[in-house]
Parts: C-alpha cells; sequence; structure tokens
C-alpha cells in the first residue's frame, strides 16, 4: 500500500483552505453587491428608515470619514494660534477655505446617516458627538479664539476612536499603528510650535517634542519633558487618550496573533499525529484484511474440496451402476437391485 508524505497533504490542505476562503469572499463580495443593487433600485423612498441602508453606508465611508477627520484635526488645532502667526495672509484664507469645505463634509455624512437611520430620536442620542462637530465647527470658524476648536479638537478624537474601532475590526493591527504614527507625528508638531517660545519650557526642539510624544502616547511619561502651556497640555491629553484606546487593540490584536499561532502550530501537530496513526490503521487494516483473505482462501479450498469429493463419490457409484447394467446385457452378471 503505498503512503503519500505528509507534507505534501499539509500543501494539499493549505490550497484547498485558501480556495476556500476566496471563494467565500467572492460569495460575500456578490452578496454585498446584490444587498446594494437591491437598496438602490428602491429609490431615495426605499433609503428612508432603512436599517440595511445605514449599515452598507457606515460600513463603506468608515474609512473615508477616519482618513478625513485625521487630515483635519491639525487644520483645527491650529486655529487658535492663527492670530499670532506671521505667515502670509493667503495662508489663513486657505486655511479657511478647507476648515468650511470639511465642515461640509462632515455635514453631508451627518444628513446621509440622519437619513438612512430607522429611528430617529435613538439614532441622534447615540451620535451626540457627530451633531456637536456638525454644530461647532461654524462656531469655530467663525469665532476662532480661546481654545474652543482644542475642545473640538477633543470630540473628533472621540469620533475618530469610534470609526477606528470599526475599522480595526477588519484591518487591525496595520491601521492602528497608522493612526499611532499619524497621532505623535501631529501632535508633536503642535506641541513644538506651541511651546517652543513658551517661558520655562522644556520642549524647545522638535527632537523634545517627538520624544515627550513616543513617551505619552505609550502611557509611559518619564517625565524629563513635559507641556507648561495649556494648549500643549490639552494636547497632551488628546494623546494620552489615543494612547490608552490604540494600544489597548494593538496589545490585544497581537495577542491574539500569537494565540492564533500557537493554535495553529497545535493543530498542525495534530493533523501530523492524526495522519500517522491512520496511516498506521490503513497499514493494520490492510495486514488484517490480508490474513483474512487467507483465511478465507483456505475456507473455500477446504470447501471445494469437500464438494469435490462428494461429487467424485456420487460419479463413481453412477459409473458402478452403469457397469453392472452393461454387464447384465452380456449376461456376465446379475440385475442391479435398484436403479438411481
Amino acid at each position: 500500500m503505498s503512503e503519500e508524505p505528509v507534507g505534501t497533504d499539509e500543501t494539499q490542505d493549505e490550497a484547498a483552505e485558501k480556495a476556500a476562503r476566496e471563494a467565500e469572499h467572492r460569495a460575500e463580495h456578490e452578496r454585498e453587491d446584490a444587498e446594494h443593487e437591491a437598496l438602490l433600485s428602491g429609490g431615495l423612498r426605499g433609503l428612508w428608515r432603512n436599517q440595511a441602508a445605514l449599515d452598507h453606508y457606515v460600513k463603506d465611508s468608515n474609512l473615508f470619514i477616519l482618513v478625513v477627520t485625521l487630515v483635519f484635526l491639525p487644520i483645527l488645532l491650529l486655529t487658535p494660534f492663527e492670530a499670532t502667526a506671521d505667515w502670509p495672509s493667503w495662508v489663513d484664507t486657505l486655511l479657511n477655505v478647507i476648515r468650511w469645505g470639511f465642515w461640509v463634509i462632515f455635514l453631508i455624512d451627518y444628513a446621509a446617516r440622519f437619513y438612512f437611520a430607522p429611528d430617529k430620536s435613538d439614532w441622534w442620542r447615540g451620535d451626540i458627538d457627530d451633531f456637536v462637530i456638525v454644530v461647532g465647527l461654524p462656531i469655530c470658524n467663525i469665532w476662532a479664539q480661546a481654545y474652543a476648536p482644542i475642545l473640538l479638537g477633543l470630540v473628533f478624537l472621540w469620533d475618530v476612536r469610534e470609526h477606528a474601532n470599526r475599522i480595526l475590526k477588519r484591518h487591525s493591527l496595520g491601521l492602528a499603528l497608522l493612526i499611532i504614527g499619524g497621532s505623535v507625528g501631529i501632535i508633536s508638531t503642535l506641541v513644538y510650535y506651541v511651546e517652543r517660545t513658551a517661558e520655562g519650557a522644556n520642549i524647545t526642539s522638535m527632537r523634545d517634542s517627538l520624544w515627550w510624544s513616543a513617551a505619552t502616547i505609550t502611557t509611559i511619561g518619564y517625565g524629563d519633558r513635559s507641556p507648561t502651556t495649556t494648549p500643549g497640555r490639552l494636547l497632551g491629553v488628546v494623546l494620552m487618550l489615543i494612547g490608552i484606546g490604540v494600544f489597548g487593540l494593538v496589545a490585544a490584536e497581537l495577542a491574539s496573533v500569537f494565540v492564533k499561532a500557537e493554535q495553529k502550530t497545535e493543530f498542525d501537530d495534530l493533523k501530523r499525529e492524526f495522519l500517522e496513526m491512520n496511516q498506521a490503521m490503513e497499514v493494520a487494516q490492510g495486514e488484517m484484511m490480508k490474513q483474512q483473505l487467507k483465511e478465507l482462501h483456505a475456507s473455500l479450498e477446504e470447501e471445494e474440496g469437500k464438494q469435490l469429493r462428494a461429487e467424485m463419490d456420487t460419479l463413481h457409484e453412477h459409473l458402478e451402476r452403469i457397469e453392472a447394467l452393461l454387464r447384465q446385457q452380456k449376461g456376465e452378471g446379475p440385475v442391479p437391485s435398484s436403479a438411481p
């Protein structure tokens, strides 16, 4: 009996699993496309108060809104410092246009989700942070004084956390690292900008700001560098919240990677043992079948021998009767007493 190596079976199994996953993904995409077509075929009236439409829209727009928010957040946080900045006036005009453009994007997104939501009041209460953003952005654009934009930035951060949580379920570790890197780069730049000329500041270079950001977002906090101005400390709070939220997700994802790797190793070991046992059982079954065939052959030979001997005895008796009849016809002997 031929035995295939275990490695060949594993390679074939991995190829089969990959093909099954690809088929499952294709079926999922086809199902989503069919649902999208079914939703769009109903027109705007069919999308009103439609939970399926809301779920599809949120799933499709999450990544876009997250990227838009991360791009817009540093522009918003720069608002209180524009009055003291020494850049040309056209830069202020450009930033103002950008802020209003982003507000239009957030307004359209909010209106779309409100339109799809089946229960408007429940949805509004559960999505109050987006309402604050839509209402607060025009206020910050018109009245960009004190720290209103920074407070609104905290609301944006909460919104980023919600979008990131949804996306991390699908994109996980890569997106989390992107958020961490982007947050460190943006906030360290802003902290350097507000701290570099402050009296008694100890963050006076970009290198110091990056070191402080790395220590803060990892929740370590060495304490050798820290912001002394109120805007810098508010930015520090933002970075702390990002670190608490995202690093927890990163740790969970890494733990899940190690657990999956360990489970895969255990599964491979069990699979190898199973294949070896299966091959051993096949060999044992083959030997058992050979022994059974030998016994059956011997039994058949014995039965066939008995039948052959019985047939030979019967034939011999018939021949004797025939000889007796022939002798009787020739007058050589008595007639047999009985005939078969």
